[in-house]
């Protein structure tokens, strides 16, 4: 998993160096990129989450496609993943500016407590 050229493009390569698949996000990083977590947030698998500058957190699934989307008001500085045991889906953390957010997926919406 990388930064492009482009900073506000993702790109997950397979394990021989080719580039799986790229997904543009809703806003320019910093030079660094934007900050990334994995982890099993919804569902069966793993889950991609990207945050963008603009306040958007963007799930995305193994084959780079958009699972869920949540605003957070804005730009995450820092993405990190609680890890929890199965069933129970990994909780997000989200560092912004202001306050660092733990964020819970359940069907159909996002919670977040602070």
């Amino acid at each position: 998993m990388g930064w492009g050229a482009e900073e506000d493009v993702l790109s997950v390569l397979n394990a021989d160096g080719r580039i799986r698949w790229s997904y543009r996000t809703n806003g320019p990083g910093p030079p660094e990129g934007l900050p990334v977590a994995v982890g099993r947030f919804v569902g069966l698998g793993r889950q991609v989450v990207v945050g963008s500058t603009d306040g958007t957190l963007t799930l995305l699934d193994r084959n780079g496609q958009v699972t869920a989307q949540a605003g957070i008001g804005q730009g995450a500085e820092a993405l990190r993943t609680l890890q929890r045991h199965a069933p129970s889906p990994d909780v997000l953390v989200v560092l912004t500016s202001s306050a660092c957010t733990a964020y819970e997926w359940k069907v159909g919406h996002t919670q977040g407590a602070r």
